[in-house]
């Protein structure tokens, strides 16, 4: 997932995307919450096949929203393009799993660093749909800071 977020950063269609978006507001707060806004509205969620873990690349899923106005993907494809586009203009980015019971691996998100308030902001777009409980912060892992 850290691999392709920051291959994807530099792409441009990830970038013209990630730039169109930051720049419909004027405020760091408001620049992720356009991005959560764009996961929310073009990516639907879909579990992966029964026993595969797949991983879509950030520019995939945004040429399949050009083509057909949605993609689609799991928490750890939302993941992933959600930290790409805030990579592309500048904001720090991390992935936090949610673990339940005995799972390690249970829920992945992205986070955005929000410079002003040095706040970390979710991007998750797809805990509500999955009907996952809230967890404590002591559950939540950062697995990877980039």
């Amino acid at each position: 997932m850290a691999q392709l977020a920051r291959a994807a950063q530099t792409d441009l269609l990830v970038l013209r995307t990630a730039q169109r978006l930051a720049g419909s507001t004027t405020s760091y707060a408001g620049q992720i919450a356009a991005i959560r806004a764009f996961l929310r509205g073009y990516v639907r969620f879909v579990r992966d096949p029964l026993e595969v873990e797949t991983l879509k690349a950030p520019r995939e899923m945004l040429l399949e929203v050009a083509r057909s106005g949605e993609t689609w993907g799991d928490c750890d494809d939302i993941a992933t393009l959600g930290a790409a586009l805030g990579m592309s203009v500048g904001f720090p980015a991390r992935f936090v799993v949610l673990s339940f019971g005995e799972a390690v691996d249970g829920h992945v998100y992205a986070e955005l660093l929000e410079p002003d308030s040095h706040t970390w902001l979710e991007l998750d777009t797809s805990k509500e749909l999955q009907g996952l409980p809230e967890i404590p912060e002591a559950q939540r892992t950062t697995v990877f800071t980039l």
